[in-house]
């Protein structure tokens, strides 16, 4: 006996790739901030594919540390300029990780592709 249920069709890519975008941000960073941490914590975020350090980008001083970040997202069904926004709520959240201030460039928002 042969039971066949539903149809059998080959699987076609989707017609709606998905939008890869990026951001730069700054943080500011207390000296005791676990640093790799903090970025496994923002890799964690729905949507969120990379989080990259900028070579070259760490400052410190007597209190803080400042560094700049590239982070890749894919917003799926919401506006790039919206899910970063959201991205800002759940950074307000990190401050236990060491995290005492951040600043998302808003220019530095583009679309990388796929």
């Amino acid at each position: 006996m042969k039971i066949t249920i539903g149809q059998r069709r080959n699987l076609e890519e989707a017609e709606n790739k998905p939008q890869i975008y990026q951001v730069f941000c700054k943080l500011k960073l207390r000296k005791d901030a676990d640093r790799e941490l903090l970025k496994t914590d923002i890799r964690a975020i729905k949507g969120v594919t990379i989080v990259s350090s900028l070579p070259g980008s760490e400052q410190t001083t007597e209190s803080f540390s400042y560094q700049s970040i590239k982070i890749k997202f894919q917003p799926y069904d919401t506006p790039p300029a919206t899910f970063v926004n959201n991205l800002s709520n759940s950074f307000r959240k990190l401050t236990k990780r060491g995290l005492a201030a951040f600043h998302f460039n808003p220019d530095s928002l583009k679309s990388i592709g796929v």
